[in-house]
């Protein structure tokens, strides 16, 4: 009995092989056959895909940023959903016709927006469940913010992925970096002065200057921001030196690498553009005998707090 059983396991496994054998050598034969028509297929997706990006980035802005009615809502939703069939189509189509190339080429970012973009079918193949096994895993998936965010990451992947296969052998590095960090300061300039990123309206000046504080990361930004909400000013108090700041602007670990001469011309020079408070990080301190005079000078220079 046994024997036969055996050879009951043996006879299907040899035929489950058979099956995998002959399905991997229709699906090689087909890629084969059509492979002109699945690459310029999916070359179209990937066009459409890049599109339909766009379109996505330029409707969650608008949702929101804005103030929306209902029936602007219903339609960014339909919007959405043929954005999302776009995504899924083309994820899909290249892990199905061209395998071998997805897997070569894509990169981990590229599969993490792929695999949440996947995770987005869920809510549309299975209902929400009455008894969920995981709820905090089923809050996050069939959430309107998990959505939203997996196709908000997706469509930034694709369209930079499409602008730097446009630019990328046209254009020497240097000027993609530094055409990158315009296209952000244009970009967020124009987020800012959306309704709901402010309370008041402000100027696109006003606008484009944090854009331009906040990409190359100045500590103007501190220095001016300032918040209207409920009847009042809402502003940063003061501003924190520590040794990492001094460290790093100098590539240097932070180790105590750079003495506290340095980091009193560093306090120096921000205290030339600032009138607000400034606390400075003293570290370990240094030698005892040094603290008090270091102190001195500290306070000489205007610095609030050690």
């Amino acid at each position: 009995m046994p024997t036969g059983k055996r050879h009951i396991r043996q006879t299907i496994r040899l035929r489950l092989s058979g099956l995998r054998r002959a399905a991997r050598a229709r699906y090689n034969l087909f890629t084969f056959r059509f492979g002109t028509a699945i690459a310029r297929i999916s070359n179209i997706a990937y066009i459409v895909a890049a599109v339909a990006s766009l379109g996505a980035l330029i409707v969650l802005t608008l949702h929101f940023g804005f103030d929306t009615t209902p029936a602007t809502d219903a339609k960014a939703k339909i919007a959405m959903r043929s954005f999302q069939a776009i995504f899924i189509f083309n994820v899909v189509f290249n892990l199905l016709f061209r395998f071998r190339k997805t897997i070569r080429d894509t990169r981990w970012l590229k599969w993490i927006v792929d695999i949440a973009m996947l995770s987005t079918l869920l809510p549309l193949l299975y209902p929400h469940p009455e008894h969920p096994w995981i709820p905090v895993l089923e809050r996050i998936l069939y959430s309107k913010a998990f959505i939203f965010s997996a196709m908000g990451a997706y469509s930034v992947v694709c369209l930079c992925s499409a602008v730097m296969k446009l630019v990328g052998r046209r254009t020497n590095p240097s000027l993609i970096l530094s055409g990158s960090f315009l296209i952000f300061i244009i970009l967020g300039s124009l987020a800012l002065m959306m309704p709901k990123c402010t309370v008041t309206p402000i100027s696109y000046t006003d606008s484009l200057f944090m854009a331009t504080s906040a990409v190359c990361i100045t500590g103007l930004i501190a220095e001016k921001t300032v918040v209207c909400q409920e009847g009042r000013a809402r502003q940063f108090d003061a501003m924190w030196l520590s040794s990492l700041c001094d460290s790093t602007a100098k590539g240097k670990p932070d180790i105590e690498l750079v003495d506290m001469s340095s980091r009193l011309r560093t306090a120096d020079e921000i205290m030339e553009v600032t009138t607000k408070p400034m606390i400075l990080d003293g570290d370990t301190g240094g030698l005892v005998e040094h603290f008090v005079y270091n102190v001195q000078t500290l306070e000489r220079m205007g610095i609030s707090a050690v």
